[in-house]
């Protein structure tokens, strides 16, 4: 089933803790309760690492960020008729710099 999580991160909060809560407080329950509980949280996991590498491309440490984390999960990531394939996408953009809201 689709999942979304869409959040704001602050310089130095960490980022597996964030999503994590996110996806606990949005959407855990819901996966669970309809099958796919194992498939969308190993999403999520794999999704901390895309937001990580993400953050690193296009701002580091140094900043605030906006994060969307948002997909779909088959049970067994196997199709479903009815169901959408499988997909999981992540966005990662600049809030603010430190020192300058540049861009906001």
């Amino acid at each position: 089933m689709s999942f979304s999580l869409h959040f704001e991160l602050a310089r130095g909060e960490s980022v597996y803790d964030a999503v994590l809560t996110a996806y606990a407080d949005k959407a855990q329950e819901h996966q669970e309760s309809n099958g796919t509980g194992v498939e969308a949280a190993r999403a999520v996991r794999v999704a901390v690492g895309a937001v990580l590498a993400a953050i690193e491309a296009v701002g580091g440490n140094g900043a605030d960020y906006y994060v969307s984390v948002a997909g779909h999960v088959n049970p067994d990531n196997q199709p479903s008729p009815g169901w959408a394939n499988d997909h999981l996408t992540v966005s990662v953009s600049v809030k603010s710099y430190v020192g300058a809201d540049a861009g906001a």
